[in-house]
């Protein structure tokens, strides 16, 4: 017998018999078509925080306000990357290097009780400029995972 748990849900193991769930066994093998044991059932389910189209959908409300409709928006971290846990942050990416700090509570709080960072692209892009070349008067190699980088790659827009 087995149970179904939520497409968006993750697993946390409370209990289980080793005998019978062998350590070499992950939690994405016993994800096996969103099936799972029976013996397994002290399990905790989790859902996330917010959904992608959620967060999508709360980018475009945001968005609509004047003092944000300038901007694009946009979401990275483990949210864009389809990774996310429960206990995972928000990463919010917004094309620009100016927001007050008025303006930034004002994108969090739009999220509720969530954990939300806010990163302004322009001012990842100026730092990482700035390193690099730094990087090439020093003759070192330019680091090609920076965050700006790594944001720029991952981002999904609004």
């Amino acid at each position: 017998m087995s149970v179904e748990a939520p497409a968006d849900a993750t697993i946390s193991f409370t209990d289980f018999t080793p005998k019978l769930l062998p350590t070499k066994y992950t939690r994405n093998m016993l994800k096996y078509k969103g099936l799972y044991p029976i013996y397994m059932i002290r399990c905790v389910i989790r859902k996330l925080r917010m959904t992608v189209p959620e967060i999508i959908n709360t980018l475009n409300n945001i968005k609509k306000q004047d003092q944000f409709s300038k901007y694009r928006f946009g979401l990275a971290g483990s949210y864009a990357k389809g990774t996310a846990q429960p206990d995972s942050d928000i990463d919010i990416v917004v094309s620009t290097s100016n927001l007050s700090p008025v303006q930034i509570d004002s994108i969090k709080s739009s999220f509720n009780d969530a954990d939300v960072d806010v990163l302004q692209l322009d001012l990842l892009r100026e730092e990482d400029e700035s390193l690099d070349r730094f990087a090439i008067q020093m003759g070192l190699p330019i680091n090609n995972n920076s965050v700006y980088k790594t944001v720029s790659r991952e981002v999904i827009w609004e």
